[in-house]
């Protein structure tokens, strides 16, 4: 978001207003908002308003599937098509927080945007809405725990509604129903290894092999997120330092004839395809959760649907799991019916 200054300045220089007639309209914006939105917010929805446009299409034109993480101080916009369930917790101190999840997508990718606390508010109060676009500045890009890019404001950060007029003509953005299709529903027809590509598919397969790992990360018991170790202790970005909250992760080999894939499945989808619980194999050395685990999959043959990405470090396909199930004969030989029933017509 601009500076106020220089807000104050576009809105002075395109206006008939002066500086204390618009600091005046902020005010009032400010309370009329019951102060949940800063300074520099305010004057943004004043300009608005007032059919000043302050956004810059220069800086909006990173495209969300060059969002990587690390990224610091990113600024792209998209259009908001699911809103998560706001979620109330409790943290180990006793104290309250809050949190709601924006999926938030261009022509290229989406990004989850984390909204905290005081920030949930703007959903609650419709100042962000399913379908709104959105221009997102100052945020810090970071991969969570099933590989998706998640942006974070923190205390810098700002995320507001755009108009059509301050998108300029040579930047559209898909619709919701669109962006879902895309972005959140699994493709119907199933697809072979071989000609898989980035994107949510279904594959049948069987499992050849178990990747030899720990089976255990750590997560904030608080929101869930990832932690890091620092001086002995486990940090949560957002809570600080907390008692880590043992989660199964599970990766392994399937192959279907036409080429193998690495697939990792986490939280209850792991423990459920593994028999297992996180607390069970806390109990174990890696050894014997490799026997268990690989005992509990190899050989066996599912239907995965999953959510196919590129892993850069390694160059190369994985998928992380949404659903795993076990082959039904009967339902295959349904499929297989239908599938010559619409060849020969």
């Amino acid at each position: 978001m601009a500076p106020l200054d220089d807000i104050l300045n576009k809105i002075e220089n395109h206006t008939k207003l002066s500086r204390e007639d618009i600091k005046r309209k902020i005010e009032a914006k400010q309370k009329e908002l019951l102060d949940l939105v800063s300074e520099e917010g305010a004057a943004h929805l004043v300009a608005k308003e007032l059919g000043v446009n302050l956004i810059n299409t220069e800086k909006r034109k990173l495209e969300l599937r060059n969002i990587f993480p690390g990224m610091r101080n990113v600024t792209a916009a998209g259009r908001i098509f699911k809103i998560s369930n706001i979620v109330d917790f409790k943290r180990n101190n006793g104290t309250g927080g809050r949190v709601v999840n924006l999926f938030v997508g261009d022509n290229t990718g989406f990004v989850r945007v984390t909204l905290w606390n005081d920030q949930v508010n703007m959903v609650e109060d419709e100042l962000l809405k399913l379908g709104d676009v959105v221009q997102i500045s100052g945020a810090l890009a970071r991969e969570n725990i099933y590989g998706d890019i998640e942006l974070s404001l923190g205390k810098f950060g700002r995320i507001f509604q755009i108009n059509d007029e301050a998108l300029g003509e040579d930047i559209e953005f898909p619709t919701i129903d669109e962006l879902s299709r895309v972005f959140m529903s699994p493709q119907k027809n199933r697809v072979p290894i071989k000609n898989i590509s980035p994107g949510l598919f279904e594959i049948r397969c069987i499992v050849i092999g178990v990747v030899r790992s720990n089976f255990i990360f750590n997560t904030c018991p608080d929101c869930g997120g990832k932690l890091t170790l620092s001086d002995g202790n486990y940090v949560c970005d957002q809570h600080g330092d907390v008692e880590p909250k043992p989660e199964t992760v599970v990766s392994f080999i399937v192959d279907d004839g036409s080429g193998a894939l690495r697939v990792v499945a986490f939280r209850d989808l792991a423990e459920r395809l593994t028999n297992t619980t996180a607390s069970e194999l806390s109990e174990l050395n890696i050894e014997d959760r490799h026997k268990l685990i690989n005992g509990s999959i190899l050989g066996k043959e599912y239907i995965i649907n999953g959510n196919v990405k590129k892993n850069r470090r390694f160059d190369r396909l994985e998928m992380v799991a949404n659903s795993i199930q076990n082959l039904s004969i009967l339902e295959e030989s349904e499929r297989l019916v239908d599938s010559l029933k619409m060849k020969l017509g």
